[in-house]
């Protein structure tokens, strides 16, 4: 495994968590065109099998439906493995699931805003009959979800005075299906004394990265 790419935007990505070491990687690998599993277990530097062709899967994490902090890695390649020659095979692997991170003000000042409005306030990402919030107290991480969904982004809040509000948020950039690597980035503001979240315009921030 030559390469893991974990590049993408600030919070808790694949950058910030960290590369994954070889040892947490499973690899897999099938006989072309066969149903045959010739490996299947934790990653070796050498893996014995007959000569043939074959389709090789390098996986780190679980695709999980959602997740906190839970990056999934993926990357295959090929190999034709010919009668007494050792065959050396590259896979390069990249984030195969999809995140979203959000922040709550532009600033200090905003976010300080949103202390003293609410009592307790968070994004919810919910994607079918899961759901996962990140709130104030877990604003450094990110949500992760399986590659071809699509979450419903719901910000609520309780706030100073009992009130109980929610709003879907939503932007054009950010995309209606994420693919693989796909990180949105949802920046939420205050419109002055208003609990809405501003939903478009310059004020709203909402970034697609």
């Amino acid at each position: 495994i030559g390469q893991v790419s974990v590049e993408t935007q600030t919070r808790a990505t694949p950058a910030v968590l960290g590369k994954p070491s070889l040892d947490k990687f499973n690899l897999k690998l099938q006989r072309n065109g066969t149903g045959l599993i010739a490996y299947d277990g934790p990653f070796q530097e050498t893996v014995n099998v007959e000569i043939g062709s074959y389709d090789i899967t390098a996986t780190c994490g679980e695709d999980v439906i959602i997740g906190r902090d839970a990056p999934f890695y993926i990357g295959t390649a090929q190999a034709q493995v010919e009668v007494g020659q050792t065959k050396s095979v590259n896979i390069s692997c990249h984030v195969g699931n999809a995140l979203v991170s959000v922040m709550f003000g532009r600033d200090d000042a905003e976010r300080q805003a949103f202390d003293e409005m609410y009592d307790d306030y968070g994004l919810l990402v919910k994607i079918g009959q899961h759901s996962m919030a990140i709130t104030k107290e877990t604003a450094a991480t990110s949500i992760y979800f399986q590659a071809g969904s699509s979450p419903e982004l719901i910000f609520y809040g309780t706030l100073k005075d009992g009130r109980v509000v929610s709003t879907v948020v939503s932007h054009q950039s950010i995309p209606k299906v994420f693919q693989a690597g796909n990180h949105a980035i949802v920046r939420l503001s205050l419109s002055g004394s208003d609990w809405i979240i501003i939903e478009g315009g310059e004020s709203f921030g909402g970034e697609f990265q």
